[in-house]
């Protein structure tokens, strides 16, 4: 007959599995677009550098929006902003990191 399995056995089955669908659900059926969207984006510090600069604007005129009273200053606009920066100073960064990267 079959032998019992340990505890230990049962939860890493189940961690795997979580993990196999939370991936499939979030990259489709195929596994492998996982590694062509970060190659992707590793080969294209242009897009990064894009994207950064479109947020940290966004994280600029938006208070600037707000103090002049253009529009409400709202919790989540304010959060949203202060997001915006900060992603897009993050992704700026790992854009200039990427493109010396390849430079070299």
């Amino acid at each position: 007959m079959f032998a019992p399995r340990s505890r230990s056995a049962y939860i890493y089955e189940n961690k795997y599995w979580i993990q196999t669908c939370v991936s499939t659900a979030l990259l489709g059926e195929h596994s492998s677009l996982r590694s062509t969207r970060e190659d992707y984006f590793m080969n294209h510090p242009r897009l990064l550098l894009s994207l950064g600069l479109i947020l940290m604007l966004l994280g600029v005129i938006l208070p600037f929006l707000m103090v002049i009273h253009m529009i409400a200053s709202t919790f989540f606009l304010n959060f949203f902003s202060w997001g915006a920066s900060v992603s897009g100073l993050l992704l700026g960064f790992i854009g200039v990191a990427t493109w010396s990267k390849m430079r070299q």
